[in-house]
């Protein structure tokens, strides 16, 4: 577990411009 998790955060910072 996590992977999914972690897409989410990765989405989420994406929206927030950190990547």
């Amino acid at each position: 577990p996590g992977g999914r998790l972690f897409e989410f955060i990765e989405h989420r910072l994406r929206e927030n411009g950190h990547m």
